[in-house]
């Protein structure tokens, strides 16, 4: 269960990186319903674009995270300066992680999902003919 470890000590923008994972999926889905047989490259462009901006927001709070666990180890002991920022580093890692994974899921479904409406289109005009 190490994404629920992930998710508990990875702060705040976790949350925003479930809620990006959302609402990629809601883009995909409605991309994926609104395919236009004319400009598939638009919908695969937008799929594989859209699947990444988990991974961008996770990237976000690393940054963010990092610069917080330097500012607070700027004042400690300098004994214990670097094992608490190896720490406090370990844990801005988790939205970046979870994001990447999330981002991986997503654009592996997304391109299932595109092949699959492509195949569907591809035999529905055999079909027509």
């Amino acid at each position: 269960m190490q994404f629920i470890e992930w998710f508990r000590y990875g702060g705040e923008f976790m949350r925003f990186v479930l809620l990006t994972d959302i609402a990629a999926c809601a883009v995909i889905i409605v991309v994926l319903s609104n395919y236009n047989k004319n400009k598939p490259n638009l919908a695969s462009i937008i799929v594989i674009l859209i699947s990444f901006a988990p991974l961008f927001v996770g990237m976000l709070g690393y940054l963010i995270d990092s610069s917080m666990a330097k500012t607070a180890v700027a004042s400690l002991d300098p004994l214990e300066k670097e094992e608490f920022f190896e720490v406090f580093m370990e844990l801005a890692k988790y939205p970046l992680r979870f994001g990447g994974i999330s981002s991986i899921i997503i654009f592996i479904i997304g391109m299932f999902g595109l092949v699959f409406i492509k195949k569907r289109n591809e035999k529905s005009m055999e079909s027509d003919t």
